[in-house]
């Protein structure tokens, strides 16, 4: 397996070209048998266990771990269990079926792209108290962002490069991305905010998200905060996508 990491600066060296910031993709690589060769740099995390998640949902239209857990006595007070028979049993198999037989694997596994649970709503979801729970549960989030004087000053100069560049004839409607850290009032930490910007007819048009997901900008904004009537199951050993409201209109 290769790993190909973002270049904190990615500028030109005696190595490698600049990537190319708009897209993420690394240019001037030499082709492969007449085809030509990009490495890109909005993955995001990546993980080498998607397959676990075809196992789940076969496991889950076939009833396996129910049908097991029918099985079995549970002798422990259901008051007291946290999570019960048939999610263990479902998760242990898939553990084993994803190749960590042991079972000793489940920490590090916490932190899998195919075993994460992303958060997603509108701004009025992103209270400061979900933000802080979701994060000391390691799961990911990304909420709306309320636009506010503070956030248009940050993102002015992209503003100002949309509306140069819809003069000058990129488009009718011009995007621009970028991220920032930020700090609103009720927060007690700095966290991650990715900005939208647009020069169309109407003028300009800014939205702000807050996410603790790794990625580039335009992916996290137009893949994952954008999409719509994207769900997973939930569950220990599933990744899903839990919206909490509905995302802002895609613009």
């Amino acid at each position: 397996m290769i790993w190909l990491f973002k270049p904190d600066h990615p500028k030109a060296t005696e190595f490698a070209p600049a990537t190319d910031k708009s897209t993420g993709i690394l240019p001037g690589l030499a082709g492969v048998a007449g085809k030509p060769v990009q490495v890109g740099f909005d993955g995001g995390r990546l993980t080498s266990d998607a397959g676990i998640l075809l196992l789940a949902a076969i496991e889950r239209r076939l009833g396996i771990a129910d049908r097991l857990a029918a099985c079995i006595e549970g002798p422990r007070a259901p008051e007291r269990v946290r999570h019960g028979l048939v999610e263990r049993i479902r998760y242990r198999a898939l553990l084993i079926a994803a190749g960590y037989p042991d079972g000793n694997d489940c920490d590090a596994l916490r932190s899998d792209p195919a075993v994460e649970i992303v958060v997603r709503g509108d701004s009025h979801y992103g209270r400061p108290e979900a933000m802080a729970w979701c994060e000391r549960k390691r799961i990911g989030t990304i909420f709306g962002l309320a636009g506010n004087p503070v956030l248009l000053r940050q993102v002015s100069p992209l503003t100002e490069d949309a509306a140069l560049a819809r003069l000058a004839g990129e488009g009718e409607k011009v995007r621009r991305y970028g991220d920032f850290r930020y700090a609103a009032k009720s927060w007690t930490v700095e966290r991650r905010v990715i900005a939208r910007v647009a020069a169309g007819p109407q003028g300009a048009d800014s939205r702000f998200i807050v996410t603790n997901l790794p990625g580039l900008p335009q992916s996290l904004y137009e893949k994952l905060y954008c999409a719509r009537g994207q769900s997973l199951p939930r569950g220990p050993s599933t990744h899903g996508l839990v919206p909490w409201g509905r995302p802002g209109p895609r613009t």
